[in-house]
């Protein structure tokens, strides 16, 4: 009798714990507001394109980047990577 009690027991704690868990209210919403229609509207023209320039008095000039580094022997004169052995630097 003994032995039969706690099995007894644990097993209507797991009977009634599944019983509560299936034992919910389902609830369900009605929505009487108006119906919600899509309106299609025109997408914004693309933000990119080509033009015509027609301010042609300034020309394109390209500014040559000064490199990190001419490499030995040689030095950036302001324009471009010279080698100083056939082209000394002015150090005045």
């Amino acid at each position: 009798m003994r032995s039969i009690v706690p099995a007894a027991s644990a097993a209507l704690i797991v009977l009634g714990s599944s019983v509560t868990a299936l034992a919910q209210d389902v609830q369900v919403e009605i929505n009487r507001g108006a119906p919600y229609y899509y309106e299609y509207t025109d997408p914004a023209p693309p933000a990119y394109g080509y033009y015509y320039r027609t301010d042609r008095s300034a020309p394109d000039v390209a500014v040559p980047v000064r490199p990190s580094n001419c490499g030995e022997f040689r030095y950036w004169n302001g324009q471009r990577c010279v080698d100083a052995r056939f082209v000394p630097p002015d150090v005045r």
